[in-house]
């Protein structure tokens, strides 16, 4: 058996070249190619080693529990090096050590006896070296109750190698031929150990060379001198491909790999891009092409989410966000009718949901679970997905019991699923519970989540096989061996990984393990060996195209380390746009076809104005607001509303919808305790009131403002709210007015259109329970509702008006005919805006009738507008309807366009502000 070995060759990557068109998982029969852990796990397999594959997460969770014991025992606790540490971040603590731990046992400093290992710490102890004697200690106690990872298994090889080479007749067994190993890296670029494990392996037989690469020659570090005279600098070879950023580079270059595919002219091509080149992938896919894997993982995310989301929800404090990502998933154990009905629910009501509170929950979310088909248990079923058994206290500790059953319960689930992915997230949470059960005591939710984040590890980017391409892709420059023809390195910038000076160990404690000749890693090595892999593609590839982006996002991109001894005037530069456009100046030959073909330009479209004669959609259902915007610009409302165009507009933010729900909830129940508390609670006794009743409510309502970084809001709302309240009853005291009713529907005929209207406040004269007045109540500061009254047009008022003195009531839980109650004419004497966070009220001094008349004569011009297929783009006022004396048209003072997101599709801009209407 032949192996090529390279230092940074795991992962599938380089050997699917020698397969591309066939898509096998092998390269040649009896030829393996792989890096440290592949060669190990080989190592491992043929040498029959006894050393279990246990996850980084459970050896993390190991050590967390081990390092709790031994401080608990310990009577040295506070001379423990890493005792402060521990106790304010456990979870790091225990993966520093164990990496400090993993780094000693690699070099071969913890081998021997439990004596050897005292005796080194008495050793370490007297010399003032006390991380060392901890680590020897620490070392003694973990035998007890190993969790081997790859350096055990590194020194399990290194031992069984020892004993073959020492026997009468050094070889493998016969199953375990091992009669060539080519190293792909320099030996020289290799770790101590590793250097040990190569000669061990030619003293049993087996052959270990180094492939033969022009980069030997290079001097150590490589020099501008010796890269300029590289063959693929000489011959023009270089390729420079700038663009703005990487979606312009990836069309570019997927447009090229096109032709040169179609041509059959792109030869052995290897495209080196990092795990995450979302960008390329999508452009190779509009071209056409096959991806290069980064979609392939990209899918897997979901069922990877699936399982911190689901946990989240069950054992940590409420968050809706958390809810919102859950039910968006694409794969949940929720069917989708109901997710979609759980997201309903939740944009109107943040609630908290806890399954014990079932039947008290918001009617809104009872009716998501409510469906005809789900029994009671169904329902409790469905609710369990989402609802914690208990409320969660902010900051409280998570029982790992509470955990592991979690997890259980999802991975049950997952491996009934039928879908390929889903397997996956069963493995994830077995991964879990063998970590948490390695665990001693309850974790905090910031231990929790790094728990979470060490389970999954890369399981969102895992390798995935892919399809047969015409190219092969690597992620690493160290994984090519051989010669291509072209080799593309997308993203040739510097993405901040670079290796840095550092080590876990001083310099004194350098030196003892060096003169117990166990040295640990050698920094400056590891160094050498990762530019001797970036230098690769210059010396296998007869033509490097880099890819390089300006920008990364928003930030401007820095230049690769190697950049710099690269000679920059030998380089052909092409600009992505020009290449796109096929320039002839900057014209290369991988980059511009032979022949491109001219498409001639399409027809243009006909004017959206056009008028076609045909009748436009009229509203079957509105209501008074939507009644306010259709008259406000019908051509607003009909883009929004018929055609479904998306206007982009900003939106009221999340805070800002929950604090109007809460402000109306909590004003209605003021007034409806008003009879009995007239003059009974002091303004500071009131705001203390109307806190506990914000506090109350935001846990089921609001559940984002019961967060801590909202109590400043909290407040505020309660001295808006006082005030208002203070305000509303001085008022009524001063009208002779009593609170009668809040929050009745009424429905009536309008033109053949069902207009059905809610108000807010029912108000009346006392000593009568016949209503006159109506105050609609907003949590807004806008002046536009005083100009309307002003200027007679408040439609949302007159339509209440309407509808009380023609419509009839809804009854509560009926939305059918049957639903209606008995017409009950009721003439109001006024209406009111009750402006909430101003504590101010807007009367109108015009009666309503009058409001009305204006309202109905301009829907019944909007109606006829319609019938005729006509599109108004703005409402007409009296004054701007008639020409000026002198004819010209209104002044832009008068103009009550507000400019909306739809200003791009109606034409109207500064140019055309008095184009006061426009056929459609």
């Amino acid at each position: 058996m032949k192996v090529i070995l390279g230092r940074y060759m795991d992962g599938g990557a380089w050997p699917d070249a020698i397969t591309a068109f066939s898509g096998g998982k092998k390269a040649v029969g009896g030829v393996n190619l792989c890096g440290p852990a592949g060669f190990l796990s080989l190592m491992k397999e043929k040498l029959g080693l006894p050393v279990p594959d246990i996850h980084g997460s459970c050896r993390i969770a190991a050590w967390q529990s081990f390092l709790e014991k031994r401080l608990s025992v310990s009577t040295e606790e506070k001379g423990l090096f890493y005792a402060e540490s521990f106790r304010a971040d456990s979870w790091n603590t225990a993966k520093r050590l164990l990496q400090m731990r993993d780094e000693l046992k690699s070099a071969g400093a913890l081998e021997g006896d439990a004596a050897a290992l005292n005796a080194y710490a008495e050793e370490c102890t007297a010399r003032d070296l006390p991380r060392l004697a901890e680590c020897f200690r620490l070392e003694e106690l973990h035998r007890k109750n190993p969790v081997p990872g790859q350096a055990d298994l590194l020194r399990l090889v290194l031992d069984e190698l020892r004993f073959l080479a020492e026997g009468t007749e050094p070889s493998f067994p016969p199953a375990a031929a091992l009669s060539l190993v080519e190293l792909a890296t320099p030996e020289r670029h290799w770790q101590k150990p590793w250097q040990e494990m190569f000669g061990l392996l030619r003293l049993c037989g087996t052959r270990v060379e180094e492939l033969p690469s022009p980069a030997l020659a290079l001097p150590e570090p490589p020099t501008a001198e010796a890269i300029s005279i590289l063959p693929v600098f000489a011959k023009g070879g270089h390729v420079d491909l700038s663009a703005a950023n990487l979606p312009e580079a990836a069309e570019a270059l997927a447009a090229a790999l096109r032709a040169r595919f179609d041509e059959g002219s792109h030869g052995r091509t290897v495209i080196l891009r990092a795990e995450n080149s979302m960008e390329l992938d999508g452009a190779l896919e509009r071209h056409g092409l096959p991806d290069t894997g980064c979609r392939n993982r990209s899918t897997a995310r979901p069922f990877v989410q699936l399982l911190p989301l689901y946990l989240r929800l069950q054992l940590l404090p409420f968050d809706p966000e958390n809810l919102r990502q859950f039910l968006l998933l694409p794969v949940s154990p929720l069917d989708a009718a109901l997710r979609r009905n759980v997201l309903h629910a939740l944009q109107h009501n943040e609630f908290a949901p806890w399954s014990d509170g079932f039947a008290s929950w918001p009617k809104r979310w009872q009716e998501a679970f409510s469906e005809e088909e789900k029994t009671p248990l169904g329902q409790k079923q469905a609710a369990e997905w989402i609802c914690p058994s208990r409320r969660v206290p902010v900051g409280s500790s998570i029982r790992c019991g509470d955990i592991v059953a979690s997890a259980k319960k999802l991975e049950l689930w997952a491996e009934k699923q039928a879908r390929p992915p889903l397997p996956r997230t069963a493995e994830l949470c077995r991964r879990l519970i063998a970590a948490v059960q390695s665990l001693s005591s309850d974790l905090s939710p910031l231990t929790f989540e790094k728990l979470l984040d060490a389970v999954l590890g890369e399981g969102e980017n895992g390798a995935e096989q892919r399809p047969a391409a015409p190219w092969a892709v690597i992620n690493n420059p160290g994984q090519l061996w051989g010669q291509v023809d072209t080799l593309i390195w997308w993203d040739f910038t510097d993405d901040g990984s670079a290796l840095r000076d550092s080590s876990f160990w001083s310099d004194e404690e350098h030196l003892w393990l060096e003169s117990r000749a166990c040295p640990p890693a050698d920094v400056a090595l590891d160094r050498r060996a990762r530019t001797f892999a970036m230098t690769a593609p210059f010396f296998f590839a007869r033509r490097v195209i880099t890819i390089t982006p300006r920008f990364h996002g928003s930030e401007e991109s820095l230049p690769h380390p190697l950049r710099a001894l690269m000679p920059e005037e030998r380089a052909t530069r092409i600009r992505a746009s020009s290449a796109l456009l096929g320039r002839g100046e900057e014209e290369h030959p991988f980059f511009t076809p032979a022949g491109r073909e001219k498409l001639s330009p399409p027809p243009p479209p006909s004017p959206w104005n056009e008028h076609k004669g045909r009748r436009l959609e009229a509203p079957k259902n509105i209501s008074p607001s939507v009644l306010e915007s259709l008259l406000a610009c019908p051509a607003a409302w009909y883009f929004r509303e018929v055609l479904g165009l998306d206007a982009e507009h900003t939106a009221l933010s999340p805070e800002a919808v929950a604090c109007g729900n809460l402000a109306h909830e909590i004003m209605e129940g003021l007034l409806r305790e008003m009879p009995g508390t007239e003059d009974q609670r002091t303004p500071e006794e009131l705001r203390g009131h109307i806190l506990v009743r914000i506090a109350e409510r935001v846990q089921d309502r609001a559940a984002r403002l019961a967060l801590p970084e909202y109590e400043v809001l909290r407040g505020n709302m309660a001295d808006r709210l006082k005030r208002s309240f203070l305000t509303f009853r001085a008022r009524l005291k001063k009208e002779g007015l009593i609170f009668l009713d809040s929050e009745r529907t009424y429905r009536a005929e309008l033109g053949g259109t069902t207009c059905t209207g809610r108000y807010d406040l029912m108000l009346g004269r006392k000593g009568s329970d016949v209503p006159c007045v109506v105050a609609d109540m907003k949590w807004s500061r806008r002046k536009v509702y005083k100009e309307q009254i002003e200027e007679g047009r408040a439609v949302q008022l007159a339509a209440y008006g309407y509808l009380l003195a023609h419509g009839r009531r809804v009854l509560p839980g009926k939305n059918d005919e049957k639903g209606l109650a008995p017409p009950a004419p009721v003439r109001l004497e006024n209406a009111w805006f009750f402006l909430l966070p101003e504590a101010r009220i807007h009367a109108s001094e015009t009666p309503l009738e009058e409001h009305w008349q204006r309202v109905a004569s301009e829907w019944d011009t909007l109606c006829a507008d319609l019938e005729a297929g006509r599109l108004r783009l703005i409402r007409k006022e009296a004054s701007a309807a008639q020409e000026e004396p002198s004819g010209g048209k209104t002044s832009d003072s008068e103009n009550i366009c507000t400019w909306c997101a739809y200003k791009r599709l109606c034409g109207r801009t500064s140019a055309k502000k008095d184009a006061m209407e426009e056929p459609a």
